[in-house]
């Protein structure tokens, strides 16, 4: 007679396939076949998230997976990442070509990879550097002896520090930054008063954020004499009252 079997079979949680044997025996008759079921289907990027100088650059992404027929999904609007080529090497890793970022604001582009049977997907998400903009209203500036401020303007998109040995000098650090938008920001500074009747100078500098280096140059005249002049007969006596 015929009789029917009904085998549960587990879901394959696992990223490789298995086989199993099945055996029938009856009054000394055995029967049996194979039972094989596919692995799950994987796909896994190396990293999730690459950073990237407004440069630009080469990014490489490589995958662990057990699918071979997988599709790779760019956004349109992120036309400043290309892959370089479009068929994956055998060790599954692809190359992608960052463009430099002209603008002001930093960006952010994902790539997918999806299998086409099972839908299944992983990411990277590319984050690109915003081009640092630093303008300075000029590369040095020439003070008046009595100037005890100094106010001085910056042109940027993002935040800006500033290096100072000069103990004459001292930065008032009040800025409140906006990244991301170009603004003119006024650096204000204090001078110490002048006791000396020499020229003084010295180099303060900005650090932007990309850590380039910004000089700025300052001079201050020499503070000047102020003579009493008296008379004692024929006789001139001459007394510096300056700092009286």
């Amino acid at each position: 007679g015929t009789t029917q079997v009904t085998l549960f079979i587990s879901a394959n949680g696992t990223f490789d396939q298995r086989e199993g044997k099945v055996t029938f025996s009856s009054e000394g008759l055995t029967s049996e076949f194979t039972v094989i079921q596919q692995q799950k289907n994987s796909i896994i990027v190396s990293v999730k998230k690459v950073k990237v100088e407004a440069e630009g650059d080469t990014v490489e992404v490589k995958l662990k997976s057990n699918v071979d027929n997988y599709t790779v999904a760019i956004p349109d609007p992120v036309q400043w990442i290309q892959e370089i080529s479009t068929k994956a090497l055998k060790d599954f890793t692809h190359l992608f070509a960052v463009a430099p970022n002209d603008g002001i604001q930093a960006r952010t582009g994902v790539i997918t990879f999806v299998d086409k049977a099972t839908g299944i997907s992983d990411a990277v998400t590319i984050t690109q550097s915003a081009n640092i903009v630093f303008e300075m209203e000029a590369d040095s500036v020439s003070l008046g002896y009595k100037d005890d401020i100094l106010n001085f303007r910056i042109t940027t998109n993002d935040k800006f520090k500033v290096i100072n040995r000069c103990e004459w000098i001292t930065y008032n650090d009040t800025i409140q930054f906006v990244p991301g938008e170009l603004r003119t920001y006024p650096a204000t500074f204090s001078l110490t008063k002048r006791s000396t009747h020499d020229d003084r100078s010295a180099e303060i500098s900005f650090t932007d954020a990309a850590d380039k280096r910004h000089p700025l140059k300052i001079y201050q005249e020499a503070m000047p004499y102020l003579l009493d002049i008296t008379y004692s007969g024929s006789e001139a006596v001459v007394a510096d009252v300056t700092n009286t």
